[in-house]
């Protein structure tokens, strides 16, 4: 832009101007997931669920669970709500074999969108051209600590508290001997101060051939949230 507000960090990035639209923290939504073993199986119990979220298409949500790894699945948008579908996958053991345990454990989203919320009249606010809110000091901005590849973990120290949003998904096209060609792709739980990355298998027919792809996740800061 050649005229208006330009806000730099330390490093000489853009923070705030007119093109570039902050997301903020809007709410938080938990649930407790329990999965298990399935008796005669060497495939554990894999629970679906559906996050549904009214708000605008630019809405982005993190998961944090502490359990069970999710398998990010499809999501879409639709009469103005957005479902954002989920398996969630028991844990395996040392030994790469299912345990005969029952696994249940707290799921967070953190849900954050545009600022289109309703904030106070005390403080910075900045505005586009077509009067859209860019940036208002009110709202918990979110705070992106690192873009890491969905094969990687995220490790922390300093006593705050992150979780994964999944920017690329890390499909696999994975040969599992005697079934075939089977989906599979990196999930993500968090676990004290790491977030875990695993390979997990949908034990389902559908991948073309072999392949892999890593993703991207960003480790977002959500202390307080």
């Amino acid at each position: 832009m050649t005229v208006g507000i330009e806000i730099y960090n330390n490093a000489g990035t853009i923070q705030i101007d007119e093109n570039w639209r902050n997301y903020g923290f809007r709410e938080k939504v938990t649930l407790t997931i329990t999965t298990s073993n399935i008796v005669g199986s060497p495939y554990p119990q894999v629970v679906p669920y559906s996050l549904a979220i009214t708000g605008t298409p630019a809405l982005i949500v993190a998961c944090r669970s502490t359990s069970q790894f999710p398998f990010r699945l499809h999501s879409y948008y639709d009469a103005g709500s957005w479902h954002i579908n989920w398996h969630f996958w028991h844990d395996e053991g040392t030994s790469g074999t299912y345990e005969p345990s029952t696994y249940t454990g707290t799921v967070d989203f953190f849900i954050f969108d545009t600022l289109e919320g309703t904030y106070g009249n005390v403080g910075l606010q900045v505005f586009n051209a077509s009067g859209q809110t860019v940036f208002h000091s009110d709202a918990s901005i979110m705070k992106i600590s690192g873009v890491f590849a969905c094969t990687s973990s995220f490790s922390w120290s300093d006593g705050r508290s992150y979780a994964p949003i999944i920017m690329q998904i890390p499909a696999q096209g994975i040969f599992v001997s005697g079934s075939g060609n089977r989906i599979g792709q990196y999930c993500l739980r968090t676990v004290g101060s790491q977030i875990q990355s695993r390979r997990i298998i949908n034990n389902t027919a559908g991948s073309g051939g072999t392949y892999s792809y890593s993703g991207l996740y960003a480790a977002i800061d959500v202390t307080g949230f």
